[in-house]
Formats: structure tokens, C-alpha cells, sequence
């Protein structure tokens, strides 16, 4: 939950402390209703964002579930550059059934290209 400061004393180790906790900003008094306002509005914007961010990793995270062992092992092969044939020679399978596995990734990560898995896989490692 945003959380916004308002005081009669700003002090910095205060106003430090309070920003470290997560508050939005600090407002001192006297304030204008218009800081107050505008203070509101960004702290419901970077909720919004925060809860969309969220929504989106959670879906994404339960579509990797959906991934079998074998979907998972070639889904970091591709995403780490390697080509079918060098991901075929790493797990000991035929091409044919690492471009079908490739294909099934693609499918329940609902992407359409490798560099949308990839931009996935980022994202899910920089969330962690």
C-alpha cells in the first residue's frame, strides 16, 4: 500500500527513513491541497503499475509450470543461443524432437518469436 508522510517536523534522517520504508514522498506542513493531490495520484499510479507488474509475473511464472522437465531444459538452451542441432547434441535427443519441444515452448509461453522468450526469461530473473 502507497503510503504518504506528511509532517510538521521534516527532519532528513526522518524523511531518509521514511523514503527507505517505501512512503512516495514526504510532504511538509504548511502543504497546498494541490501537493497533496498530486502526491495521491502518483502513489495510486505506482500501485497500478505495481499490481500489473505483479499480475504479469504470476502469469508468466504459471506458464513456466506448465512446461515439462524436458520443455524447461530446451527453453534455457534456446534462451542461453544455442541452435536446435548444438540443444539436440546437449540433451542426447533427435533435432526433430528438440524443434517439436521448441514449438511446445513457444506455444504455452504464448510467444511468438524467441526474442519475446527471452525478454521472459529476463524478466523473470530480474524479479527474483
Amino acid at each position: 500500500m502507497p503510503v504518504i508522510l506528511l509532517t510538521a517536523f521534516a527532519r532528513t534522517p526522518t524523511i531518509v527513513k521514511a523514503i527507505q520504508a517505501g512512503a512516495v514522498t514526504v510532504i511538509d506542513k504548511p502543504y497546498h491541497d494541490d501537493d497533496l493531490w498530486d502526491a495521491i495520484r502518483i502513489a495510486l499510479d505506482e500501485e497500478a503499475a505495481d499490481w500489473t507488474s505483479a499480475q504479469r509475473q504470476r502469469q508468466v511464472r504459471s506458464r513456466l509450470e506448465n512446461l515439462t522437465q524436458e520443455e524447461h531444459r530446451v527453453a534455457e538452451l534456446v534462451v542461453a543461443g544455442h541452435s536446435n542441432k548444438a540443444i539436440a547434441q546437449k540433451t542426447g535427443t533427435a533435432l526433430r524432437t528438440v524443434e517439436k519441444r521448441r514449438h511446445n515452448v513457444l506455444a504455452k509461453m504464448q510467444v511468438s518469436s524467441v526474442a519475446e522468450l527471452v525478454a521472459i526469461f529476463l524478466e523473470i530473473r530480474d524479479s527474483a
